[in-house]
């Protein structure tokens, strides 16, 4: 008599973690879209600009990190390097986009985030939103989200450049963007002071 053979359960195949390089943009691309119910072309086209022609990106960043099953990618989280400025200082920071993982193999979604998670060793992180179950791990991690908030806030913390921008985008007058910025600089130290 023969024993029946054990039908093997996905989850118990063995998951692998994976650098994801210029190489799986496609897959990545596919994955995002059917997990983000959007088109595989335009995700596609998203991620070549947002991540292969990103300027802040070096050479020794990675693309994301991925959890393969079974040569199938099951999850990612994305790395987006992005320069911010404080002063006359530059600070490189590295930010996480589409983080998704398969319904089937959530169980693994933390083991990706904290492969993320270790680059905070080069720079520092940031996320752009979160979801229930990834600001969990965010919180986990460490991060602390934006006070009074629900949602996906930007603050401006220096007003008189953007205003002066979005006056000269608008009408193309450099004297009338310079006025608006120091109109708005009168205002804030006005209300700052």
């Amino acid at each position: 008599m023969n024993a029946p053979m054990p039908i093997l359960d996905q989850r118990s195949l063995q998951a692998h973690l994976v650098t994801l390089a210029e190489k799986d943009v496609n897959e990545m691309a596919c994955f995002v879209a059917a997990q983000s119910e959007r088109t595989t072309e335009s995700v596609e086209a998203h991620l070549r600009w947002f991540l292969l022609e990103n300027p802040a990106r070096h050479p020794e960043d990675p693309l994301g990190f991925g959890l393969r099953l079974a040569d199938q990618l099951a999850g990612c989280i994305l790395c987006v390097p992005q320069a911010f400025r404080l002063g006359n200082e530059r600070i490189p920071m590295m930010g996480s986009s589409s983080f998704y993982v398969d319904n089937r193999y959530r169980g693994h979604g933390g083991r990706i985030f904290l492969k993320y998670s270790r680059l905070a060793a080069r720079q520092p992180l940031f996320g752009t939103s979160a979801n229930a179950e990834s600001a969990a791990l965010w919180k986990a991690a460490g991060a602390r989200p934006i006070p009074y908030s629900d949602a996906e806030l930007f603050g401006i913390l220096h007003w008189p450049p953007v205003a002066e921008e979005f006056i000269h985008r608008r009408f193309s007058s450099r004297w009338l963007s310079r006025l608006a910025r120091s109109s708005i600089s009168i205002l804030r130290d006005y209300f700052v002071h």
